[in-house]
């Protein structure tokens, strides 16, 4: 955990020399949020808003991620942020997240052509991380068959990243880019 927090400290500097405000972005690492009632009831309400079963449970992370994060902050009545960047596992990248690629839309903006090729998930005001989308992800992706999918870990996050070898390194956070650049027009949040 302590090296996902250097990182995303890191994080929000580059948000910000990016002129996206920042000032909101405030952790306090002394709590603890999740447990497994929290996870199962978030989990629920993950399936009940996308209707899905454990099988088809495989959506776009940036979409997941918008429209999670205020049905997640309102739950635990906390703050929730939309955090970009590189996921690894097992010492490969499963996704990339690169500056000079975000920096591109900054310049460039997105057309509805364009495909983000980065991975999105939500960080809770104390660090820990909930990827609604991830290991359906690796599932797909070929990367391992073999992965005990349930409803336990379906949803990676702090309580069972070390256990499934999962590597988070945030790049960017918060929800502004996104919307700056035009990839979430269409997305309706809430």
């Amino acid at each position: 955990m302590k090296g996902y927090l250097n990182t995303f400290f890191k994080a929000v500097e580059y948000t910000d020399s990016l002129g996206f405000d920042t000032s909101s972005i405030i952790l306090n690492t002394k709590k603890k949020i999740l447990n497994e009632k929290i996870l199962n009831d978030l989990y629920q309400i993950f399936l009940e808003e996308y209707k899905v079963t454990d099988e088809v449970a495989h959506y776009d992370c940036t979409n997941v991620s918008f429209q999670m994060k205020e049905i997640v902050a309102d739950y635990l009545n906390d703050d929730v942020f939309v955090t970009t960047g590189s996921v690894s596992r097992l010492g490969g990248e499963i996704f990339s997240c690169k500056k000079s690629y975000l920096e591109h839309f900054l310049k460039n903006k997105f057309t509805f052509g364009d495909k983000l090729k980065v991975h999105v998930w939500l960080t809770l005001s104390n660090g820990e991380i909930i990827d609604f989308t991830i290991m359906k992800n690796i599932e797909l992706m070929a990367l391992d068959r073999n992965l005990p999918f349930n409803q336990k870990n379906i949803i990676a996050n702090s309580l069972n990243i070390e256990a499934l070898d999962l590597n988070y390194n945030p790049v960017l956070i918060n929800d502004d880019y996104y919307w700056h650049i035009g990839a979430v027009k269409n997305i309706i949040v809430g």
